[in-house]
């Protein structure tokens, strides 16, 4: 049995109303393999947003159905990434070809309600007990698990509006994911390759350095603004200072 078979039936058995049936039940279908191995390590949204990781809400998927796309022109520079750019100068998003050049992890919508984690709690149960090495649900909140560790990571998939939730707070809603968890024992992982590339493409020294000057000198609009700024006073106060010196050789 695949995750598709799985998911079809069980959710909306749970909860006909919740926006979490139609999530797993709904959109199209792609085949899931435990590769015999359980995630291990992961580092969680906020370090792999810092890295250059866009993350993206992935529409018309599977609540299960997480991807990581990365782009041809990153494998032959894998310092090329302007993740930090576009942040900071939208308007560069225009450029389709800038766009896609970039690093993406495509997570689809969770919308997370007071019932949520009742199903979710349910559901795992179910697996553990008859599907233990097709525990679909249970790979999902392990991930899920992994990538957020405190509200701040919440903050960051609700901005990219992979979160919706109404449970009052960021931090209520890291609670929830952590706790839910805490009560996983992985035996094998259908994301174990997906964690693998992201911890990949974390590992590489060129990304975390352009994350970390991304951080520093581009956090922020006027952050960036000040950094370009202070550049062009450093070139003109630079040519300033060579000027005369080329223009004596050239007489």
């Amino acid at each position: 049995m695949g995750c598709k078979e799985l998911a079809i039936d069980i959710p909306l058995v749970m909860s006909q109303s919740s926006g979490l049936s139609a999530a797993i039940s709904t959109g199209s279908p792609r085949s899931f393999v435990s590769t015999g191995r359980p995630i291990e390590t992961l580092h969680n949204a906020k370090k792999l947003d810092e890295a250059g990781v866009i993350f993206k809400k992935a529409d018309g998927r599977r609540l299960l159905d997480i991807q990581f796309k990365k782009s041809n022109l990153t494998e032959i520079f894998p310092c090329f990434t302007c993740s930090w750019l576009l942040r900071c100068l939208p308007f560069l998003k225009r450029f389709p070809c800038l766009v896609n050049a970039q690093t993406f992890l495509e997570v689809p919508r969770l919308e997370v309600h007071d019932e949520t984690e009742a199903i979710l709690r349910n559901l795992m149960a179910l697996e553990q007990c008859h599907y233990p090495f097709e525990a679909y649900i249970c790979n999902y909140i392990v991930l899920l698990d992994f990538l957020i560790n405190t509200r701040d990571d919440v903050e960051l998939l609700v901005e990219k509006g992979i979160i919706v939730y109404k449970l009052g707070s960021n931090k209520a809603v890291a609670i929830m994911v952590n706790k839910l968890g805490l009560e996983i024992e992985q035996k094998r992982s259908c994301y174990q390759e997906l964690a693998q590339q992201l911890n990949g493409y974390y590992a590489n020294d060129c990304n975390r350095n352009m994350g970390s000057l991304r951080t520093i000198y581009f956090g922020d609009i006027w952050r960036g603004t000040a950094t370009f700024v202070g550049t062009i006073v450093l070139l003109v106060t630079l040519l300033n200072f060579l000027g005369p010196f080329f223009f004596k050789i050239n007489i």
